[in-house]
């Protein structure tokens, strides 16, 4: 059934003030001027989309027909009924008798809910779904509303600027007084019809659409629990037995494979019983406080059976060939730690050729010294100046140089980070701080907090230790050791696995070696490359002087040719000529 409680109130509201003009002498049609009617309505609706959406105006618009029209269905009175004959055919037919239901249905929010139940869904996502249509038709009902609002509170300024435009042409035509009482009557008619716009037409609008929409969720929201109780009573509160009843048909299999092997081998039911016993972790029976099957009337018992068993019955080759897989199974075990730590290693020799490099540039390559152990690259703090004043923590001006040419590299790392701090061997205790322990903690402590502070290296990436002047870096008996063990090493720990961790030493050390012989072979090419490359270069000098002498001894002999001592020239040439018997 409509609601047609918007239109009367509004054409009754209007019916109303035309008989109070009527009533006061006044005529209808004068108040039906079209230009204050323009301004207000035309102004008032068009700065009202302004403020909005071209799409909430036009859903304003659609909701227009809503407002004067009403609702067939905006009462949840009407709805319980329906919910409850659902529930009843529910109940005794199951929730697929409810899809012949859902054809007649004339809600479609309440089909849509009984079409989600049926098709199995689960009830917590059926009202999730159905709740998030009611907070969107929410949404879009109180958008509707505010435009209507809006435009109810902009009519009547609209209808004073639409006056104070009419008092301006008055006052334009002051010379002509028969025509200043239909000017004025003109201007303040924008004003009654700015304020008659607002309060009986725009206002009560965004009133109606506002309870509409209340009525509506609410009938929506009756729906939604109804839905949901019909689904929550069909749903299976017992799915428990299916997985118990699996639990009991496995149980009873493995016994009577069980009874089966004991009866027909028992030596192969001696080896199930030991390979059942070690899994579950149990050496003496299968099930503890159990009896044996071979207790039983009509069963021969069975030995125990040692962790040899297995291997107790083959020949001396199939035990080499167990032994043999056995083998290759460590040797690839082996062989794949061995490749994770020299992945690992090569990667922290790029750490570590990076530090070199930043550590050169600064002038501080001989301030840092680089080692490998289990945990990863261990960068320690050894200057050859003072990093640490004795009995003291901070840091002095070179060590603050190191650690600031370190830390950017540091930071571009993804590992996390542990400073360790340490003290020398001098059996002195120290002079600001408890114990050497504590010292070595304070001075882990400083380094941390300058990465952190200073250069921002995050703080889930940073730990610390003290170890007091348990772990010397040299030989504490050696000359300078005292300076050199008080240090702090920052360690760039690894992820590998503790077994794959060990091996990184080697690794490293290996990768080092393997550098060092392609270093030597490549200074080895280049040396004789330029040895071969130098004689060749005196051998072209050589021949040059070979080919100078040559050319000075041929210019003597013309010489002498050229002479005027014909008889001598003659003389030689006789020397020197070959007998023609010869030459044939």
């Amino acid at each position: 059934m409509k609601d047609l409680a918007t239109a009367v109130g509004i054409f009754g509201g209007f019916g109303v003030v035309i008989t109070a003009n009527i009533l006061e002498g006044g005529n209808p049609m004068s108040m039906l001027l079209l230009p204050p009617m323009l301004l207000v309505f035309g102004t008032s609706i068009l700065i009202t989309i302004a403020g909005g959406t071209l799409p909430d105006a036009k859903a304003a618009v659609k909701a227009l027909g809503r407002a004067f029209g009403g609702s067939g269905q905006i009462s949840g009175a009407d709805a319980v009924p329906q919910i409850v004959s659902l529930a009843d055919r529910a109940r005794r037919e199951g929730l697929l008798a409810l899809e012949d239901m859902v054809k007649d249905m004339d809600d479609p929010f309440l089909a849509k809910g009984v079409t989600l139940a049926i098709d199995g869904t689960d009830p917590e996502e059926v009202r999730d779904i159905l709740e998030a249509e009611v907070s969107a038709k929410k949404r879009a009902d109180k958008q509707s509303a505010k435009f209507y609002a809006d435009a109810g509170a902009y009519a009547p300024t609209i209808g004073i600027v639409g006056t104070v435009m009419g008092l301006v042409h008055v006052l334009e035509n002051l010379a002509e007084p028969e025509k200043l009482g239909h000017l004025i009557a003109a201007a303040f008619l924008a004003t009654l019809w700015g304020v008659a716009s607002a309060n009986i037409i725009f206002l009560p609008i965004s009133a109606r659409l506002k309870r509409l929409s209340e009525l509506e969720c609410a009938r929506m929201e009756l729906v939604v629990e109804g839905i949901a109780a019909i689904h929550e009573e069909h749903e299976n509160h017992e799915r428990w037995l299916v997985s118990y009843a699996d639990m009991v048909t496995l149980l009873m299999v493995l016994f009577v494979v069980m009874f089966a092997m004991s009866q027909v081998d028992e030596k192969k039911y001696a080896q199930l019983k030991e390979g059942l016993a070690a899994g579950f972790g149990s050496s003496d029976s299968l099930l503890v406080g159990s009896s044996s099957l071979h207790d039983q009337p009509g069963s021969a018992p069975v030995d125990s059976v040692s962790p040899q068993l297995a291997t107790a019955n083959l020949d001396s080759e199939q035990r080499q060939v167990v032994a043999n897989a056995v083998q290759q199974a460590a040797a690839l075990q082996n062989q794949r730690s061995w490749d994770e730590a020299a992945a690992e290693a090569e990667r922290l020799e790029k750490v570590r050729a990076t530090l070199t490099e930043a550590l050169e540039r600064e002038g501080l390559a001989g301030d840092v010294a680089t080692s490998y152990d289990h945990r990863g690259l261990v960068i320690s703090l050894v200057s050859r100046h003072v990093v640490f004043q004795a009995n003291l923590a901070s840091l002095s001006l070179r060590g603050q140089q190191v650690v600031d040419a370190v830390a950017p590299v540091l930071r571009s790392l993804e590992d996390p980070l542990q400073i360790d701090g340490h003290t020398n061997q001098v059996p002195v205790k120290p002079k600001y701080y408890a114990t050497d322990w504590d010292l070595s903690a304070a001075r882990a402590v400083t380094v941390l907090r300058r990465l952190e502070e200073q250069h921002g290296l995050p703080t889930a990436r940073l730990s610390m230790a003290g170890y007091g002047s348990t772990r010397p870096l040299v030989d504490p008996s050696k000359p300078g050791a005292q300076a050199v063990n008080k240090r702090v090493d920052i360690v760039v720990l690894t992820d590998l696995a503790p077994q794959d961790a060990a091996l990184l030493p080697d690794a490293a050390a290996k990768q080092e070696a393997d550098a060092a012989i392609a270093q030597e072979k490549a200074t080895g090419k280049a040396q004789k490359k330029a040895r071969t490359k130098a004689e060749k270069k005196a051998a072209r000098k050589a021949k040059k002087a070979e080919q100078a002498e040559t050319d000075d001894t041929h210019d003597s002999d013309t010489d002498e040719t050229d002479s005027p001592d014909t008889d001598g020239a003659h003389a030689a040439a006789g020397r020197i000529a070959p007998d023609p018997k010869e030459q044939s």
